[in-house]
């Protein structure tokens, strides 16, 4: 799987994501919803601004949710943030 910015990730405990660019301009929002079957687990928005990813927000659906995708959030942020750095 691919994101907007070209970085590559396989989250392995979600069954699916959605991704969706809110705004115009030249730094719009980027949100990924994380599903497992219909529930929406899961949500990051980020902008990519140039050279650098911002984390504009997590949500998770509970802390039970956010732990058990912890450790795939933190990897996806290393990745963005390493793809980010020139």
């Amino acid at each position: 799987r691919q994101d907007p910015a070209g970085l590559e990730y396989q989250p392995s405990h979600l069954l699916s994501t959605r991704e969706t660019v809110v705004g115009q301009g030249d730094y719009p929002a980027i949100v990924q919803d994380y599903f497992t079957g219909d529930l929406a687990k899961v949500q990051l928005v980020y902008l990519i601004r140039e050279d650098e990813v911002i984390i504009v927000d997590i949500w998770a659906v509970n802390s039970a949710a956010f732990t058990e995708f912890a450790g795939e959030l933190a990897a996806l942020l290393a990745s963005m943030r390493l793809e980010a750095t020139p």
